[in-house]
């Protein structure tokens, strides 16, 4: 979505893309791509969205450097807030793989 809006960016903005592995579940509609989920632990899914963020980022970052657009990405971690609390250790484990 960022590539189609590149021109209409001002010289000096700042883009920031923020990487959300949480979303990486098996809860999605079309059963072939559930079934695939499936077969790659939830750790390395989450390790593959983060790389492919880091990768456009940069990307973006090269392709835009010579208008004074800075390009970053976030990626932040699990956040200690009172839903987190409620799970079990073990349930907290299972969120990661």
């Amino acid at each position: 979505m960022l590539i189609r809006h590149q021109a209409k960016l001002p010289s000096g903005e700042k883009v920031t893309n923020i990487e959300i592995g949480a979303f990486l579940s098996e809860g999605q509609p079309n059963p072939e791509h559930q079934a695939l989920l499936r077969r790659i632990p939830r750790r390395d899914r989450v390790q593959y969205n983060e790389i492919g963020v880091k990768g456009m980022t940069k990307a973006t970052a090269i392709d835009l450097a010579s208008r004074n657009i800075r390009v970053s990405s976030v990626h932040p971690g699990p956040i200690d807030t009172e839903m987190r609390k409620a799970f079990t250790p073990e349930q907290t484990l299972q969120l990661v793989r």
